[in-house]
């Protein structure tokens, strides 16, 4: 099978009565004894506070410590300048929250809310796909098609030790032709580049296995926020399918046919804010982007979750992030198909409400990423009754990777798939990646749910996390490039976004006249797609081919 290139990244008080004394008891909380679902939407009983920036940790310890005093509860835990208080579970947090706002004890309070890992348990695996060769379409127009086997041969002068050498033009693990979210953005044309200048990529998500043979010396562990320690281990396995898409050694050990490939050179700072079950909380993911802004090596940071609330705290976290610390922010769209808001994608773009007090957007340095079809083995085009005909027009059949990531289950007619809409700004290979998994610990993914778990290793997942890091991997190789100006460089996570978004090549989505963008393949009728967008774009084309 041969496809055609789509996405070209060479070419984001009253109210509590809980009557205990106020005491400080640094501990993990942020996972509750009850059950959570993805329909809960905030830990009862907890309140998340920040307070201005530049506080010291002793100081927003004896803040947080007065604060929790004059409301009757208990801090759980603090870190840089926001704290968790822990209440009667009945307690009406909103309400106290508004009030510590008005009465100014706080720059920002709100309920303790839930995030997840876009991807649902029951949909996260993809189908295996395997490509029959490379297919590239030069700025001319004119487009090179080669098996793997022609590929395999090609050759590049390669400069080690004072001397060129022929090298092979791709690295082995392109050659499975599994990676053609790798192949599609064609990272395949800078892989040799040295990773010297690469920026290193945060990975806020449920830990990373640093051990895994793919990743391991490319993996700095960081914190572990959720648990509150030293060590940001994945048991989930979300994790590590992200930062082995980022960093995975390039012709690492490749036998067996078992290995991948990352599109940056660099390394992944792991920052546990999800649990194994793949949720988190605004305070762990509030202290994750603080934690990760400090960190001077950083300059892309990625969320590869979402929640259907935006807080207060975590916007403080992100507008430090952005608009102090000069962070480039990454986040999922999220994978519900639907054009409703997922935070913290959603503030992306500039339109998007504000939470209080906040004024100033963060939309220059944030970059919201929606999930793309994998090209199908048997070429069928996806019908979109744009017109509402019910009949098939010419405008309206489109190859699979023209189109955003979606089906509907059969089963519980639920539909998967990507969000849309304009506040998303790129799209990227969201289907059937195939990535690394974890190896040294027991993971979530590799039992739930029992009948389509996981492989341990390497493994085919879907979604736009997945996406995301394609993003956040293309971001890192534009800082390493060096190619921004003098100019760019005096805001350079803006100037990244930039590069990204509006000189990729357009991706224009179809969408149906009622724009329930209700996509139709032949033979399997009818895949409730969410394939259509006010704008989406896709990353930059890093060696300006077009």
């Amino acid at each position: 099978m041969k496809f055609s290139r789509v996405l070209n990244l060479f070419i984001v008080l009253a109210l509590v009565l809980a009557l205990v004394p106020a005491a400080s008891a640094h501990a993990q909380t942020t996972a509750p004894t009850g059950d959570i679902s993805r329909d809960t939407p905030f830990i009862p009983g907890q309140l998340v506070v920040a307070f201005e920036e530049g506080l010291s940790a002793k100081a927003t310890a004896a803040r947080a410590n007065a604060l929790a005093g004059s409301v009757g509860a208990l801090v759980a835990d603090h870190y840089s300048n926001i704290a968790l208080l822990e209440l009667d579970p009945l307690a009406d947090v909103q309400a106290l929250a508004d009030q510590l706002v008005r009465a100014g004890q706080a720059l920002a309070a709100q309920p303790n809310y839930v995030y997840w890992m876009p991807e649902h348990d029951s949909a996260i695996l993809g189908d295996p796909l395997v490509t029959d060769g490379y297919s590239i379409t030069a700025a001319s127009g004119d487009s090179l098609d080669l098996t793997w086997d022609e590929a395999a041969g090609l050759t590049s002068m390669v400069k080690k030790s004072g001397k060129y050498r022929a090298a092979s033009t791709f690295p082995k693990e392109l050659l499975s032709g599994r990676l053609w979210g790798w192949d599609a953005v064609e990272a395949d044309l800078i892989w040799t580049n040295s990773a010297s200048g690469v920026p290193t990529v945060a990975v806020l998500d449920t830990g990373v296995d640093s051990k895994h043979p793919d990743l391991k010396g490319k993996v700095v562990n960081g914190y572990d926020f959720f648990n509150d320690d030293k060590l940001s281990a994945d048991d989930n396995g979300h994790g590590t399918h992200v930062a082995g898409i980022l960093i995975a050694k390039q012709n690492y050990n490749y036998k067996d046919d078992e290995s991948t490939a990352g599109v940056s050179n660099g390394k992944v700072l792991a920052v546990k804010v999800l649990g194994s079950q793949g949720y988190g909380t605004s305070y762990s993911l509030a202290a994750g982007i603080i934690y990760a802004a400090r960190n001077a090596s950083v300059k892309v940071i990625n969320l590869s979750l979402a929640g259907t609330e935006g807080g207060s705290v975590e916007y403080a976290a992100l507008n430090y992030a952005i608009n102090t610390m000069g962070k480039l922010v990454v986040a999922a769209a999220g994978n519900d198909s639907t054009s409703e808001f997922r935070y913290p994608a959603a503030w992306a773009h500039p339109d998007t409400p504000l939470p209080s007090p906040f004024i100033e957007s963060v939309s220059d340095g944030l970059i919201s990423v929606g999930a793309a079809r994998a090209p199908r083995a048997d070429d069928l085009k996806i019908w979109v009754d744009r017109d509402d005909s019910s009949n098939i027009a010419t405008n309206e059949t489109f190859s699979a990777e023209e189109c955003a990531f979606g089906y509907t289950d059969t089963v519980t007619g639920w539909a998967t798939g990507t969000n849309y809409g304009k506040w998303v700004n790129i799209v990227a290979p969201g289907e059937s990646i195939y990535s690394t998994t974890p190896v040294s610990n027991p993971f979530y993914l590799n039992n739930y749910p029992p009948d389509t778990p996981t492989a341990a290793g390497y493994d085919t997942l879907s979604g736009t996390s997945m996406a995301a890091a394609f993003v956040s991997g293309a971001a890192a190789r534009v800082y390493g490039k060096g190619v921004l100006s003098a100019n760019e460089l005096s805001q350079p996570n803006k100037s990244v976004k930039e590069r990204l978004v509006q000189q990729g090549k357009p991706l224009t989505f179809a969408s149906q006249g009622n724009n329930n963008a209700t996509a139709m393949e032949p033979t399997t009728g009818f895949d409730n797609t969410p394939s259509s967008a006010d704008h989406f774009g896709v990353p930059y084309d890093l060696d300006d081919n077009g």
